[in-house]
């Protein structure tokens, strides 16, 4: 990926697979592929978004500016050809969870 993930973006993305089930994300090895990265940022600004509707004021503003930001990368990647992999609960073929 041609893409650079800014240090503060890709910390807090490692940490949030560190904590919760992404799987095919890894939890010990954090996002591999350009479609991993993706697909967490995707993800992530979904998060944002939700957090802006429910926050007022300067909460609200941060929140946005962190989910703007989150778009644009989302954009320069996907301009790359790359598209994101699918979450264990997208994905109706995954296996469950043991």
């Amino acid at each position: 990926m041609k893409t650079q993930i800014p240090v503060d973006i890709e910390s807090d993305l490692r940490d949030k697979v560190a904590c919760g089930d992404y799987r095919p994300v890894n939890a010990d090895t954090g996002p591999t592929t350009d479609a991993e990265w993706l697909a967490l940022i995707e993800d992530e600004i979904e998060i944002q978004e939700d957090n802006v509707q429910n926050n007022r004021g300067n909460d609200a503003a941060v929140f946005q500016a962190y989910a703007d930001a989150l778009k644009r990368l989302a954009k320069e990647i996907r301009a790359e050809g790359v598209l994101p992999v699918k979450f264990h609960w997208e994905d109706s073929s995954a296996a469950p969870a043991r």
